[in-house]
């Protein structure tokens, strides 16, 4: 695996996480803060 395909799959995998956090703290009250 190249190191500019592993970049761009952590890219990816991280806005995955941002939106999915992103879209469970406006369904439920922040928890992590």
């Amino acid at each position: 695996m190249s190191v500019a395909s592993r970049l761009l799959s952590m890219g990816i995998i991280k806005m995955q996480v941002q939106f999915r956090s992103n879209k469970s703290s406006l369904s439920n009250p922040p928890f992590l803060e």
